[in-house]
């Protein structure tokens, strides 16, 4: 594919920045938008997913992590391109579905309306796990092992909750039923993190729960932990 002079000198100051704007690149070559958008079809590029779509990086520049998310400052990129074929993709993957927090956790943007109007389009499904709406995969095949396995996970924290050979009281002191599944349910879903790590996820989501008060959870159920607390 040929390339020009210009298109080239865009494509390098574009690599060397790792990120810009179409208004900054264009500012400093002092060409038109369309000059910069066929500089960046020829290499190959992604629009970012937040700050409006206005910042570009080159095809081979992000290392994607293992949910196809890159991470540059305040700048997000995703290789399934925009927001809602991200949000389809990590629903799909997802052994057990997604609820918003864990979505949100993960894209670190707002998708709660944005996951709304995916299920009024039919490329998301839903369903209530007590108080929290867990998004479920469209393949009639994927769907029915995903809600299997959070009411399975949301089942196995009741129980460590609700013991049959317990006494007394059910709950460790301070503590709603809620804040001790949430607790619960990460250390089902991730069993070898740390108190700190559970800390830091649950507060992420808004659940304010201090390492401190994992450990507590823990020796008040007994639960054997896999890593250092």
């Amino acid at each position: 594919m040929n390339i020009t002079k210009t298109e080239n000198a865009i494509i390098v100051h574009l690599r060397k920045l790792r990120i810009a704007t179409k208004k900054d690149l264009c500012s400093t070559f002092k060409v038109s938008h369309m000059t910069v958008i066929r500089a960046l079809k020829k290499q190959g590029y992604y629009t970012s997913y937040n700050m409006n779509s206005a910042y570009y990086v080159l095809k081979n520049t992000p290392k994607f992590d293992k949910y196809g998310l890159w991470f540059c400052k305040a700048v997000y990129f995703s290789r399934y391109c925009t927001i809602g074929e991200t949000l389809m993709a990590l629903v799909e993957m997802s052994p057990a579905g997604l609820t918003v927090n864990e979505l949100e956790l993960k894209v670190r943007v707002k998708v709660g309306t944005l996951l709304s109007r995916l299920c009024r389009q039919k490329c998301l499904v839903s369903f209530y796990a007590g108080r929290q709406v867990v998004y479920l995969s469209i393949n009639s095949e994927r769907r029915p092992s995903q809600k299997g396995r959070r009411q399975q996970q949301i089942g196995e924290a009741h129980a460590l909750i609700h013991p049959k050979k317990r006494e007394g009281k059910k709950l460790p002191e301070g503590f709603d039923a809620l804040s001790v599944i949430a607790i619960l349910i990460q250390m089902i879903k991730v069993p070898k993190t740390s108190v700190a790590s559970i800390s830091q996820t649950l507060q992420k989501r808004e659940i304010k729960i201090t390492a401190e008060q994992v450990r507590n959870v823990i020796e008040f159920y007994s639960l054997e932990k896999k890593t250092e607390l």
